[in-house]
């Protein structure tokens, strides 16, 4: 037997001594050439133990991969789904934990090991001990850009903006408004596992700039992929209202539609609440109408998917958020309510005939135009379509939906158009799309119907008279070549007719003239017979008459075949 040192071990004993390592063997079995003898190997060294939340962040995603150990002492500051955000004096982390959650404030140690997430490291806790109520952390006040990119994820942070939305069901638990701030709208998310604010009056928010304090979290569609960021607020108490004196929706006074759209919010949605008031004109979607008031009308976006609640012609107040799309100024998050049923009679100025129609001006308005059909396409469970011609130039005509369809329209009719005018236009007011939205077979009046001789029918006539003058000539050409040929058959049957009567003729005249001559000379034969013997010379004579006969018999036949 040989003893077996580090440079005389072969495969086998390498990865024997591999396999010791990574499970913690004292001791493996190493070859040689002869036999095998134990070889110690040395027990690893024990993972050291991450005790600061910035130490677990620091770690690289592959080295969470190994369940490195942690132990922190910290504050509970928000209860998410599985789990909950945690927060020492470095930082903040998600904790995923199976058993009863602490709740907000509470001192915490947690012992687990540092896991890899899908947005960045989380600690998968194996044990939760609460050491009493605690203070939460010192907000970080962050640009609201910043929280967007993941960098402040789970910590404690601030930041101000105003409310725009307030959900009126909760969410996983959670109430929910929606805060802009600058260019950013983020939810926020307000509840925790042990307070229920359910009655919380969230909606009088609205419209109210606001402080509000709670840890960042980023926002995931079904797949898992980042698609944003949110705030979660633990309780009220840390959602503080900063206008003085508060904005109230029903105290708001209505601001008419062209001061409105004259706003420049150059994309800011932070540009206060407004309020105003109209007729609904058209509805584009469940989520989108037009409303227009004595003068002109805008485009509301709205906070609820409710807008086939509402028909053209009823009269509404609308609360909502000026805000930049492209040229025009639109509400953002509006709220539409319906008037008192005294107040809900059309009061719109008579639409307004354009001289260019393809213009910013009069967008989202109502307008009437001349034009001519071109093509009318019917919804069969979707959106109908008029394609029509006006100041020479081709526009759609884009029946709302669930809008009453007309039944029947000849391409070529002249109309007058009546409709919406919707435009969309960048910030120069170069329009990139124009449509007119109607919301009736009414929209469309027929002025005259198109005559029955259209160019495609005067050309299919006269189709049809070349193919038939052609046939003609044809049948006739074909039905004098059968008469020809006819008329040279009747031809030569009457020749062989002729022939056949001509000869019929002579046979005729042959048999009587060799008949009756035949017939003498046999008459005179037969009495030569009786005057042979006694009479010669009478004999004599009737034999010459008899020769005689013959010959003009013979002369007779020879003058009927001349």
């Amino acid at each position: 037997m040989r003893n077996c040192s580090v440079t005389g071990i072969r495969n086998k004993s390498i990865v024997l001594r591999q396999l010791a390592a990574i499970t913690g063997l004292s001791g493996v079995l190493c070859w040689g050439q002869d036999s095998a003898v134990e070889v110690s190997a040395p027990a690893p060294a024990a993972a050291p133990i991450v005790t600061t939340v910035s130490s677990a962040r620091a770690i690289a995603a592959e080295e969470s991969a190994y369940a490195t150990p942690v132990k922190f002492r910290g504050v509970v500051t928000a209860h998410v789904e599985k789990g909950f955000d945690f927060q020492d004096q470095t930082g903040g982390i998600f904790v995923r934990a199976s058993g009863e959650i602490p709740d907000i404030g509470t001192v915490a140690v947690i012992e687990g090991r540092l896991m890899p997430g899908d947005t960045g490291p989380l600690i998968d806790a194996t044990l939760v001990e609460t050491a009493g109520k605690g203070k939460m952390p010192r907000p970080m006040t962050l640009a609201p850009e910043y929280l967007l990119s993941g960098a402040a994820d789970h910590h404690w942070v601030q930041i101000d903006g105003v409310v725009v939305d307030a959900k009126p069901e909760p969410i996983d638990g959670h109430r929910q408004i929606v805060l802009a701030s600058g260019l950013v709208e983020l939810p926020i998310r307000i509840g925790n596992n042990t307070a229920d604010f359910a009655d919380a009056p969230l909606v009088d928010l609205i419209g109210n700039r606001v402080k509000i304090e709670g840890t960042c979290g980023p926002s995931l569609n079904d797949n898992g992929q980042r698609i944003g960021s949110s705030v979660t607020a633990p309780d009220l108490k840390f959602v503080k209202n900063l206008s003085k004196p508060p904005v109230s929706i029903t105290a708001l006074t209505p601001t008419p539609m062209a001061e409105i759209r004259n706003r420049s919010p150059e994309g800011s949605r932070e540009t206060g609440i407004v309020k105003t008031s109209g007729f609904v004109t058209t509805v584009e979607d469940e989520e989108t109408l037009v409303v227009q008031d004595a003068k002109r009308g805008m485009r509301v976006r709205l906070a609820e998917k409710n807008a086939f609640n509402f028909r053209p012609d009823d009269a509404v107040t609308v609360t909502g958020f000026p805000g930049a799309k492209g040229f025009h100024v639109e509400l953002r998050y509006g709220r539409v309510e319906k008037r008192e049923p005294a107040e809900n009679a059309r009061a719109l100025p008579s639409p307004e005939e354009e001289t260019e129609f393809y213009s910013t001006n009069l967008a989202f308005s109502e307008v009437t135009h001349p034009a001519l059909l071109v093509e009318f396409r019917p919804g069969s469970g979707e959106r109908a379509f008029a394609f029509l011609e006006i100041q020479d130039r081709l526009v759609r005509g884009v029946f709302a939906p669930n809008s009453e369809q007309p039944e029947t329209l000849l391409p070529g009719s002249v109309l007058q158009v009546t409709g919406v005018k919707m435009i969309e236009a960048d910030a120069n007011g170069d329009i990139q799309s124009a449509w007119l939205s109607l919301r009736s077979p009414e929209d469309l009046l027929v002025i005259s119907q198109p005559s029955w001789w259209t160019p495609v029918r005067y050309v299919t006539a006269i189709v049809l008279l070349a193919g038939a003058v052609i046939l003609g000539i044809i049948w006739l050409t074909a039905l004098r070549r059968q008469v020809t040929a006819q008329t040279a058959m009747i031809e030569q049957q009457a020749e062989k007719n002729a022939t056949l009567e001509e000869r019929n003729r002579i046979a005729r005249e042959l048999h009587d003239t060799l008949s009756q001559g035949f017939a003498g000379v046999g008459f005179q034969l037969a009495s030569v017979e009786n005057d042979l013997s006694k009479n010669p010379n009478r004999a004599h004579e009737k034999l010459e008459l008899a020769k005689r006969m013959v010959e003009h018999s013979m002369a007779e036949a020879r003058q009927s075949l001349t």
